[in-house]
């Protein structure tokens, strides 16, 4: 996993996950096409992309796009959704975890923010790839590159911030990886390690 400002071009990922707010995807995301080399993207499957999700409870939409005659590139949207509870952050964290919990393999993620802080966001995204598994079958390892989108079109560029996001991240990994260790592994002298 990996925090940037950009991404590279779309024949590098498998997929695409936009995730945000329903307003911010129907007012950014159609200018993003191109930036994001989405441009095979036509905006009635867009919007019948996001006809499919309720905006009040949320949800994910996919679809699968020819980037070139022998590229398939899968496209998926996921809104947050608009009524939360009092003590869910403004930007339903989450939620947040749930979708990016379906970023798997080579995927890039751009996460349209509404000009919240990404700390919290690095912090929910991190809890979606935790470090220890005592899974039996060999995964391949994922390749998840996350960018930050603010309100204007924008994206997060502030080195301090990335930074932020990327120690915010590492730890909240590093803590699901002592919690999730078993008792025989992260002994009491490993754990001081």
């Amino acid at each position: 996993m990996s925090f940037g400002s950009s991404f590279d071009r779309t024949s590098n990922y498998d997929s695409t996950m936009i995730i945000g707010k329903s307003f911010s995807m129907e007012d950014l995301v159609p200018s993003l096409f191109e930036p994001m080399g989405l441009e095979n993207l036509d905006r009635p499957i867009f919007d019948a992309m996001l006809d499919d999700i309720d905006p009040k409870k949320g949800g994910d939409s996919s679809t699968m796009i020819k980037i070139d005659d022998s590229i398939a590139h899968k496209v998926s949207l996921g809104i947050l959704p608009t009524k939360i509870s009092r003590h869910d952050h403004p930007m339903a964290i989450h939620s947040l975890i749930k979708l990016v919990d379906s970023a798997k393999d080579n995927t890039r993620v751009v996460i349209l923010t509404d000009d919240f802080p990404i700390g919290p966001i690095a912090s929910a995204i991190a809890k979606s790839f935790p470090l220890f598994s005592m899974k039996s079958i060999d995964k391949k390892s994922s390749k998840v590159h996350v960018v930050f989108c603010k309100s204007d079109g924008s994206f997060v560029n502030d080195s301090e911030q990335l930074k932020v996001a990327e120690s915010v991240a590492s730890g909240v990994q590093l803590a699901a990886r002592l919690v999730d260790s078993h008792p025989e592994l992260m002994t009491t002298t490993r754990f001081a390690e």
